[in-house]
């Protein structure tokens, strides 16, 4: 596909000046709200379960809509994928949905879906005011009265535009015009939370943006190499989820910055890729995100990540993908202190 880029230069040096700035306010970014919705820091797709997490810099697939709005577009124009788990030893089930269309040469449109669902949770009746614990009589039993579900909810829409521009690498004769492209996103996220009787409606904006460098023109032996740097920081501007109680108890949405960078990098003469990726995430007080992908002939997919608390304790995670025609069918396995989680998404890519 001819995307008919500019022969404009830019200079990298304003670019990655623009990158080290938005990833000190990451670093920096405030936080509140814990579990409000904290559902939806569950994630979209094994793919990115497979690697911990680290997928804001991912570059393709219809579940990087979660992880970073900037969107960044290839020759299949459609993409749509699916997932239903049932996680942490069953105490929920997750299903999510999600869908990306080239609109435009440069623009892309997004959708996605969230819904979590936790059943049977024990229902114990109200201690009345003249019950006196002291009395074995008034204590309780320790028998439910009852259970009821909690059910959650997100909807997200979002738009993105890429940019194609050269940067000019080395001086005098050792001077390379290194090709290099930029996506802007945006999305809205509509989130919706039952408990019981009681219901709860909010909404949130995320931003963020991907540089790209690579296809050197002197790439050598070894194949395509390329640099992503990525910056997206979700619920930017936030209404807070506001319950229908008497009350109207409002919960903050909280506000997060995910930073990170990858390279990938390919063994031509092989077809064997390989990408290894970092990030790190302010929310509930900031975590660091690793992982690593390789594939062969961009049909068999092995990932593995860790991610920790500021380098606290550490969860691994691990995964595979394998494609068939136009489906990619990604597993994903990780450890969680409420129970192992095994994951299975599908993709399909037009």
């Amino acid at each position: 596909m001819n995307h008919g880029r500019p022969t404009g230069l830019c200079g990298p040096a304003k670019l990655l000046a623009a990158f080290a700035m938005a990833l000190g306010l990451a670093c920096n970014a405030t936080y509140a709200g814990e579990y409000a919705a904290d559902f939806v820091q569950l994630g979209t797709g094994a793919d990115a379960a497979g690697m911990a997490g680290a997928w804001s810099t991912s570059k393709s697939g219809a579940t990087s809509f979660f992880w970073n709005p900037a969107l960044v577009l290839d020759d299949q124009p459609l993409k749509a994928y699916l997932e239903g788990v049932s996680l942490f030893d069953g105490l929920s089930t997750y299903q999510s949905a999600a869908i990306q269309l080239r609109i435009r040469e440069r623009w892309a449109l997004s959708a996605g879906a969230q819904a979590n669902l936790v059943t049977d949770i024990p229902r114990y009746a109200a201690l009345a005011g003249d019950r006196d614990l002291s009395n074995p009589d008034d204590r309780s039993d320790g028998e439910a009265d009852g259970a009821f579900n909690s059910r959650s909810t997100a909807f997200t829409l979002g738009l993105s535009r890429e940019f194609w521009f050269d940067m000019l690498m080395g001086q005098g004769l050792m001077r390379n015009r290194l090709p290099a492209r930029l996506a802007l996103g945006a999305s809205l996220r509509l989130v919706g939370e039952s408990l019981d009787n009681a219901s709860a409606s909010g909404n949130g904006v995320d931003v963020g943006f991907k540089l790209m460098l690579g296809e050197p023109v002197h790439a050598g032996p070894r194949g395509r190499k390329e640099l992503v740097l990525s910056v997206a920081r979700h619920n930017l501007v936030a209404r807070d989820l506001t319950w229908d109680t008497a009350s109207e108890h409002g919960d903050p949405l909280p506000g997060a910055t995910r930073a990170g960078m990858s390279w990938q990098d390919e063994f031509s003469r092989l077809r064997l890729g390989w990408r290894v990726a970092a990030e790190y995430e302010t929310l509930y007080g900031g975590a660091w995100h690793f992982g690593t992908e390789w594939d062969l002939r961009q049909a068999l997919y092995l990932r593995g990540g860790v991610s920790t608390p500021d380098f606290g304790e550490a969860s691994l995670a691990m995964g595979a993908g394998l494609r068939v025609k136009h489906a990619l069918v990604n597993y994903a396995f990780s450890a969680h202190e409420l129970g192992p989680s095994h994951r299975v998404s599908v993709e399909f890519r037009y």
